[in-house]
């Protein structure tokens, strides 16, 4: 029934005809520039309030009320279109629980605190730049950095030495791309680096810990799984893998034909998305990645 977007976006992507046809039939169109102006001053003095007693104004909205919040949360959050590298780009349904259990399973097994500033340039369309780059610090109440775009190559390593940032996530291609233009200096504050969507090269490891003196952790995951399905960590590390599965994840492997090396990955977990937008809920999601597991439960990604 309402869309939010910018009358710039419209504008640049020549969309103009295609907001005349929403809007005659029936859907409201809200443009961000505007939004601002429909603020009034007594609006923000209450959410000013509420962001420095935050128990206090949850528990009076919210009071008697669990059993209709619990409700809510199964309900859809979210919708994403999953990347076109799937061989069916499917409209994927997120609920807040859904969303949620992906942020815990992500702060059980890396030390966030109340200093860091997390650093996210991915965007917020996507899976990683939603869960892991934007809902993680704001539910964790982490400091947040947003920049607009990743391809600013130049730019990015400035504005993470200028903002102090001590985490950052990001993506093989641009983190190759930020060491080409990076002071050496760029990335003091950094503790760590985490990658993922696509597969972290060995020289580009190699190149940041040469370079910067910094641990890139990869991580993997798709768009379906809220973003991280493993991840590796500072505790818990093995080269050339992309980690143990997160807590509340269980798996199975399945033998395809032909294949003689690594099993089919299908999963399950709280931080599944509730179903495709045409399709019924899922109960499994078979990730279509042929991988290895050793003794330790690392995960080997081969296809």
């Amino acid at each position: 029934k309402n869309i939010y977007t910018e009358k710039t976006w419209i504008q640049s992507a020549n969309l103009s005809h295609l907001i005349e046809y929403l809007t005659q039939a029936g859907i409201h169109i809200h443009y961000l520039e505007d939004v601002h102006t429909r603020i009034a001053w007594l609006d923000k003095f209450k959410g000013s309030l509420a962001a420095k007693f935050p128990n206090l104004y949850y528990q009076k909205i919210h009071r008697g009320q669990k059993e209709s919040l619990d409700a809510t949360a199964q309900k859809t959050a979210v919708i994403l279109v999953t990347p076109d590298t799937e061989l069916t780009p499917k409209l994927a349904m997120f609920s807040h629980l859904n969303l949620q259990a992906s942020c815990d399973q992500i702060t059980s097994r890396i030390d966030f605190c109340a200093t860091d500033i997390i650093f996210n340039a991915l965007p917020i369309c996507h899976a990683f730049g939603l869960t892991c780059g934007t809902l993680l610090p704001l539910f964790s109440g982490v400091k947040l950095f947003l920049y607009p775009s990743p391809l600013s190559y130049r730019m990015i390593p400035e504005f993470i030495y200028d903002t102090n940032a001590t985490i950052l996530f990001s993506t093989d291609t641009f983190l190759a791309e930020y060491a080409k233009y990076a002071h050496s200096y760029d990335f003091y504050s950094i503790r760590y680096i985490f990658s993922g969507v696509e597969q972290l090269k060995p020289e580009t490891q190699q190149l940041w810990m040469e370079q910067f003196g910094k641990k890139i952790f990869e991580g993997y995951g798709t768009t379906s799984t809220s973003a991280l399905l493993s991840l590796n960590t500072p505790m818990h590390h093995k080269k050339g893998t992309v980690g143990r599965l997160l807590p509340g994840i269980q798996y199975r492997l399945e033998s395809v034909p032909g294949i003689s090396i690594g099993q089919k990955l299908i999963v399950s977990g709280p931080n599944m998305m509730l179903s495709d937008l045409k399709s019924p809920i899922m109960q499994e999601y078979d990730t279509g990645d042929i991988v290895t597991m050793d003794e330790e439960r690392y995960i080997t990604i081969h296809t």
